[in-house]
């Protein structure tokens, strides 16, 4: 169904009200027309879940609806029982990850990083991680350094958010040289991940986390910690084993086995092809 060449993006995450997963959505007509455009056709991939007494489910139903239109049939895809296994898939194949959050509500939008190592690309809201981490040279942003009410700036910032993929994402990915290699893209794809996966900026996440898990192991929620999480901040971080708490993320599970070997694949797609 999905088209190997095409630009990818990439949205998953639970579906609640402040994580704003509708924002593409503000403009559907608009959308059609950046998804269909037969010269630089672009794809989209979402996953997610909502509780059920949330307003969530019915973003989950908007999604699903658009996606049996006729002319969203082969550009968007809503994958369902969106857990851990399929965030780990979703990660590895996609171009661009998209996050939306109404800042100042993103607790840290771990998701981000994961993508990092696996050569994509990150079009997100200047708020949790990305707050600190963004720089146009590795990725794009939406939104400013303000804060505002609920849903004030939710119509400015899908106008950014269409504008950003109309006339720079989709134009960069497409733009080929002789080869038909897409060198601005790739130079991106590097800087990205040298820049924000290197040694010193793992230690420092990790620091982050090992402060949290301390802070959690020293307050009264050690008592509801899930099973297999050290009550006294020795539990094992792991870079695709994370779990959200809220202030910052760790591992309830052994983290995934490492992989190595990096296979090219398409115009700007890494992907983990064997472990190790």
């Amino acid at each position: 169904m999905l088209d190997p060449n095409a630009l990818t993006l990439g949205f998953a995450r639970r579906f609640t009200g402040y994580k704003r997963p509708n924002l593409l959505l503000a403009d559907p007509a608009r959308l059609a027309r950046l998804l269909n455009d037969p010269a630089r056709p672009v794809q989209l991939v979402l996953a997610g879940k909502a509780h059920p007494d949330d307003e969530g489910k019915e973003m989950i139903r908007e999604w699903v609806d658009l996606a049996q239109q006729s002319e969203f049939r082969r550009r968007v895809v809503f994958l369902e029982d969106y857990d851990i296994a399929l965030a780990q898939e979703l990660v590895q194949g996609v171009d661009v990850w998209i996050n939306t959050p109404r800042r100042p509500w993103e607790a840290c939008g771990t998701s981000g990083m994961k993508v990092l190592v696996n050569g994509g690309l990150n079009l997100s809201e200047r708020d949790g991680w990305w707050e600190e981490a963004y720089a146009p040279e590795l990725g794009w942003a939406i939104g400013d350094d303000g804060e505002y009410a609920w849903g004030e700036r939710d119509a400015e910032d899908a106008a950014a958010l269409y504008a950003i993929l109309e006339q720079e994402v989709v134009p960069e990915f497409y733009a080929r040289d002789a080869a038909g290699m897409p060198r601005r893209w790739l130079e991106r794809m590097r800087r990205s991940m040298a820049a924000l996966t290197r040694p010193t900026a793992a230690a420092e996440w990790r620091a982050i986390m090992l402060n949290s898990i301390t802070w959690l192991a020293q307050s009264s929620w050690a008592a509801a910690l899930p099973k297999g999480v050290s009550r006294h901040g020795r539990c094992r971080v792991g870079r695709l084993g994370c779990v959200g708490t809220g202030r910052g993320f760790i591992s309830a599970r052994p983290a995934a086995p490492r992989r190595r070997g990096l296979v090219f694949r398409g115009a700007g797609l890494f992907r983990r092809n064997r472990a190790g």
